[in-house]
């Protein structure tokens, strides 16, 4: 066996686990479990020798001519690596050289396995599985139609990006919108939640400054007898001092009242002031008033005889037109009638 990159490492490690999974015949054989272990344990090793990348090989070629007896072998962990290269090498190799030779031989019944082969395939079956039971019918070992289905996959990836990209990116907006509004709202009911909990707290400690809230989450009658303790105190200090507060509150309401009787009465003093010049004002304004509704009077008597003596004057110079007008036609006539007399005698004359 040649020696392999890590990256051919992997694809066959991967291609090993595709067949253990994907093999009905290997689930059913009793290496299936030892098989599944050793390729857990090569997965999850950090650092891989030689002896891994030539086991992992061995291991496929037995997979690949379904040779179970060998492979049983390989995964044999007491045996040493000379007598694994030993065994892979008499085993599964001399395995894979006859299944070569054995498919040489039958070349021409491949048409007749693959016209089966698609025959068993039914829609379940994954793309990985049909190209791995059809590729060994084909001359090329189905490198074709795996390059034909990839570019084929790529082409109905970009399709679809091209059709769902736009919208997707539009509902994701719409979702982040959704989102920074919902965050939003929940931060302005933190903070509103907050507030509301910093006054009652200023307003604990204002009403009761020795409060403990130790006592208050471990006793659960601290607040009952705290507040009915402050309302004795209260009451007992009333008792004491209720005739002293009640002359000092007395005494204030007479000085109050005072106050107030020197604060009216001045007040009653400037409206008496502006009731006055208001008065004075308004007698001003009436007497203008009347001022200009008298001289209003006079000037409309005066309009009107004017208008009349107008009037009267536009009659008697629409007469004095209707007379010009009537002699003027009486002179036109007139004028009329001497030229025709005139032209008459001429004629006569002549």
């Amino acid at each position: 066996m040649t020696a392999i990159t890590d990256q051919e490492f992997e694809e066959l490690l991967l291609e090993a686990w595709d067949r253990c999974t994907d093999d009905q015949s290997l689930r059913t054989a009793p290496v299936y479990g030892r098989l599944r272990k050793w390729l857990a344990k090569l997965s999850s090793k950090c650092r891989r020798g030689d002896s891994d990348r030539c086991q992992l090989q061995y291991v496929l070629c037995a997979l690949r001519a379904n040779d179970y007896a060998c492979l049983d072998k390989l995964l044999d962990e007491d045996i040493d690596e000379p007598a694994y290269s030993t065994a892979a090498a008499t085993g599964c190799e001399v395995a894979v050289a006859k299944k070569e030779e054995q498919s040489v031989e039958a070349k021409g019944g491949t048409d007749a396995r693959l016209t089966a082969a698609l025959a068993t395939v039914d829609d379940r079956i994954s793309l990985q599985q049909f190209l791995r039971e059809v590729a060994a019918h084909t001359c090329d070992g189905g490198t074709l139609l795996a390059r034909i289905s990839t570019d084929v996959l790529s082409d109905f990836r970009s399709f679809v990006d091209n059709v769902f990209s736009n919208r997707v990116t539009q509902i994701g907006m719409v979702l982040a919108r959704e989102q920074m509004s919902i965050r939003d709202r929940y931060t302005d009911l933190e903070s509103r939640t907050m507030n509301r909990a910093q006054l009652a707290l200023i307003r604990v400690k204002e009403s009761m400054p020795t409060f403990d809230w130790n006592r208050y989450a471990t006793e659960t009658g601290y607040l009952k007898g705290l507040v009915v303790s402050r309302c004795v105190q209260d009451t007992n200090s009333d008792d004491a001092d209720s005739d002293d507060l009640r002359g000092k509150g007395l005494l204030y309401q007479l000085n109050w009242l005072r106050s107030e009787i020197d604060r009216a009465d001045c007040d009653n003093h400037g409206l008496q002031e502006q009731h006055s010049s208001l008065i004075n004002e308004l007698a001003t304004i009436n007497k203008k008033i009347s001022d200009v509704q008298c001289k209003a009077a006079n000037d409309m008597a005066i309009l009107t005889e004017e208008l009349n003596r107008l009037r009267t004057k536009s009659a008697d110079q629409i007469c004095t037109i209707d007379k010009l007008m009537e002699t003027i036609q009486i002179t036109m006539e007139n004028s009329k009638t001497d030229s025709t007399t005139n032209k008459i005698t001429c004629s006569l004359d002549r």
